[in-house]
């Protein structure tokens, strides 16, 4: 059974927040099977069936020195909303080297292994590190039609998502944002990578000492 990513999102909470298999199969009306399959998260939606052949080393090491170079040439993309990771690797070189998307992260986490500070780090680990964003949406209060602020944060190891409407981008509404998504998370990351900070919020962080 082929999944959506929403659907691999669930699959990943219940996961990571202790549920069993069974459980988790019975809750979201899916064979065991599948859950099994992306339980784990070393297969993800959109990978591609194994191929009949395995990869040699001369063809692996191909695809290692492709993937360095895309990094290398994406660099100035591994921040913001379009953070370059395993699977933007993969879409770019699919069409040219026969490997899967398992097989790519693979290799990824490999080349991290080999030369962490100079390679980017695109896969995390659980708890790791959380995303954060805003954005603004209008809302309708009593027929009245006005603008807030969305603070949004994501587990990219996950694809757990939070999201909280807040009246506005100021710095008590920025950490409020972050202890719900904490309570949501039910826990604290490592790191937290922010994109597009409001004005406000920026000044306070780059005072913090």
């Amino acid at each position: 059974m082929v999944i959506d990513t929403d659907l691999y999102a669930k699959i990943r909470k219940y996961k990571n927040n202790g549920v069993s298999m069974r459980h988790a199969a019975a809750v979201l009306g899916i064979n065991r099977k599948t859950i099994k399959r992306y339980w784990d998260g070393d297969i993800t939606p959109g990978d591609r069936k194994a191929y009949p052949y395995s990869v040699d080393n001369t063809e692996k090491q191909a695809v290692m020195e492709a993937l360095k170079k895309y990094f290398e040439d994406n660099r100035d993309f591994s921040k913001g909303k379009q953070t370059i990771n395993a699977q933007t690797a993969w879409k770019a070189l699919r069409n040219t080297y026969h490997v899967g998307e398992s097989t790519v992260r693979r290799y990824v986490r490999e080349l991290k292994q080999e030369d962490p500070q100079a390679f980017i780090p695109l896969d995390f680990e659980p708890g790791e590190c959380m995303q954060v964003d805003w954005t603004e949406v209008k809302i309708c209060i009593k027929g009245h039609l006005c603008k807030a602020q969305v603070f949004c944060a994501v587990l990219p190891y996950s694809y757990d998502i939070f999201a909280m409407v807040l009246p506005n981008a100021q710095w008590p509404c920025f950490m409020e944002g972050h202890i719900g998504a904490f309570e949501h998370f039910n826990g604290v990351v490592e790191r937290v990578f922010y994109d597009n900070l409001p004005a406000p919020c920026l000044m306070v962080l780059v005072k913090m000492p």
